[in-house]
């Protein structure tokens, strides 16, 4: 019988996308204070009102690296019918563990990194 072998970037993706689902459906979830700023100043900017564009470009107060995770966090989770905010915190919170158990791999010198 011959084993089945998984591509390394393939079991990746799979494991990413399965914790990204247990972590949207799976766990109790709460807005922070955070997050509601950035969905507010997402949806302004989405408005076109200025004080969007100016939290996004001008403020220190509202990072815009965050805000533009948002952004697209909103917008793929409009077409998927799933909380922008929701899907932003579980992919960023995926990608950091993924991140981090990836790393150790890449310190002992393994050869099928990502």
């Amino acid at each position: 019988m011959g084993r089945f072998r998984c591509h390394p970037l393939a079991c990746w993706l799979v494991a990413g996308f399965a914790l990204v689902a247990i972590r949207i459906w799976g766990v109790p979830w709460a807005d922070t204070d955070i997050l509601t700023v950035h969905r507010r100043a997402v949806e302004s900017l989405l408005a076109g009102q200025n004080w969007g564009r100016q939290a996004l470009f001008a403020s220190l107060e509202y990072p815009p690296l965050t805000m533009l995770g948002m952004l697209v966090g909103e917008w793929l989770g409009g077409l998927l019918r799933i909380d922008g905010g929701r899907l932003t915190v579980a992919v960023a919170q995926v990608w950091a563990l993924l991140y981090a158990v990836r790393t150790p791999q890449s310190v002992c010198g393994s050869e099928h990194l990502i």
